[in-house]
């Protein structure tokens, strides 16, 4: 995945959190979200950041330092009680919270230049099915999933990219939901053991 989109992406993620996005920029981070787990991953965590910043503080009573006292032993207090704690102040109330989403922005930026580990792979998969209205793939690399991996479509040539450890790997293409195609372009391919064969992918020979 190209790195300059990868950063424009994290622009439309911070703004989509403000509710700002119009038609079209949502439309375009729905697309990409789908085609880079990276921004994927990225999206949801800073999502579950987001509902925790959102959630209220819970301000104690302001007599409750004294209540507490008051059930005390007549001892002679070390400490005179605090009667605002200044992290109730409205100024200060929101400083830890802009601290955290300062500190995940900046983790964010690093993932973004952060060079690829070369661990891992990027596998291009194609397939040409001009008649199918939905194209994605599936195999053990995303649990069979077939809503998991969608293709896209470019003169009736079905493509997508997938960051993959090595290892050796079964998948199929699954067109219209229905129909289960193994790759006519794989290397290899081995009983499913329900009459049909997967295609087989071994990222240590790339």
């Amino acid at each position: 995945m190209n790195k300059m989109e990868c950063k424009k992406m994290v622009k439309l993620i911070h703004k989509q959190a403000d509710s700002k996005l119009s038609i079209n920029e949502e439309k375009i981070l729905k697309d990409h979200l789908s085609e880079c787990s990276l921004c994927q991953e990225r999206f949801n965590f800073l999502e579950k950041i987001g509902i925790l910043l959102k959630r209220e503080r819970v301000k104690p009573p302001t007599d409750f330092t004294e209540k507490v006292l008051d059930r005390l032993p007549d001892v002679e207090p070390i400490f005179k009680p605090i009667r605002k704690p200044f992290i109730f102040y409205p100024e200060w109330r929101w400083v830890p919270a802009l601290a955290i989403l300062t500190i995940l922005l900046t983790v964010s930026l690093v993932l973004i230049t952060k060079k690829p580990s070369p661990s891992i792979i990027m596998v291009t998969f194609t397939i040409e099915m001009p008649e199918a209205e939905a194209v994605s793939l599936a195999g053990d690399f995303n649990s069979w999933d077939v809503t998991a991996c969608r293709l896209t479509r470019q003169d009736g040539i079905w493509t997508v990219k997938l960051p993959l450890p090595p290892g050796r790997y079964q998948y199929v293409f699954v067109a219209d939901v229905t129909k289960w195609i193994p790759d006519p372009k794989a290397k290899d391919y081995v009983d499913n053991g329900y009459g049909s064969k997967n295609s087989v992918l071994d990222t240590t020979r790339l």
